[in-house]
């Protein structure tokens, strides 16, 4: 993986936002119906909105438990 470090001015993120439940394993159906409610119209008015490159979809967590990372009974 090709990786670069650069310094941006200030930027906001543009997204469809649902909480959907954590799941460590298999297909997370929630996050599978969330990517589908993203219309073609939706997408449009994301991209229009975006001002900075990396035009790619990115996944953005907030307020996730301390520790998230470690599976239930490790």
């Amino acid at each position: 993986m090709k990786v670069t470090i650069v310094e941006k001015s200030a930027f906001m993120f543009v997204s469809v936002s649902r909480r959907v439940p954590l799941q460590f394993e298999g297909v997370n159906n929630a996050i599978v119906e969330w990517a589908k409610s993203i219309t073609p119209k939706k997408k449009e008015e994301m991209h229009r909105l975006q001002n900075i490159e990396l035009y790619e979809i990115v996944n953005v967590n907030k307020n996730q438990i301390a520790n998230f990372w470690m599976k239930p009974g490790n």
